[in-house]
């Protein structure tokens, strides 16, 4: 999502508009070209930008300080941001039928193949925080985001055009 001036974002005392563009990538090209000023995106996305000096990173939006972005603070740290957090998160899903003992045993190779530090490497490479979690815990997870992301559509009063 790129961003022009134009709409109050509350906690923030923001005064943003949402520019939709179809992806990541043509986003990007709108804020390298003027288009836009500012925008929200992950850093897989952004730091070969961020890296060659072309876009320069505001604030990162974990609740601590990243390595991959050094001096740049967290926006939770901003007056009236505590605990802003907003992070892409990946995780894998099946079907919901999908028998115990097959997702005990993907879960086993996910955590055999994460913790191969050539596989490791390439994650990290590619911007990417490798997490681990039992499948539980993604979905006490999942459904926390979904209970914090309700509150900030409602609060806002987003709407689907």
């Amino acid at each position: 999502m790129a961003l022009r001036a134009g709409r109050d974002h509350k906690s923030a005392r923001l005064d943003l508009n949402e520019v939709p563009y179809r992806g990541a990538g043509p986003a990007i090209q709108g804020l390298l070209g003027g288009e836009v000023p500012i925008m929200f995106v992950d850093y897989a996305t952004a730091r070969s930008h961020i890296a060659s000096g072309a876009l320069k990173a505001l604030g990162g939006a974990a609740l601590a300080p990243r390595p991959e972005l050094p001096g740049v603070p967290p926006v939770a740290d901003a007056p009236g941001l505590a605990g802003f957090e907003a992070w892409p998160w990946q995780g894998f899903v099946v079907p919901a039928r999908t028998p115990d003992a097959v997702i005990g045993k993907l879960h086993d190779t996910y955590v055999g193949a994460a913790a191969d530090p050539i596989v490791r490497q390439k994650l990290v490479d590619a911007g990417t925080e490798v997490l681990q979690s039992s499948p539980q815990e993604m979905v006490d997870y999942m459904q926390k985001e979904r209970a914090k992301w309700a509150q900030v559509i409602r609060t806002a009063n987003i709407q689907l055009d």
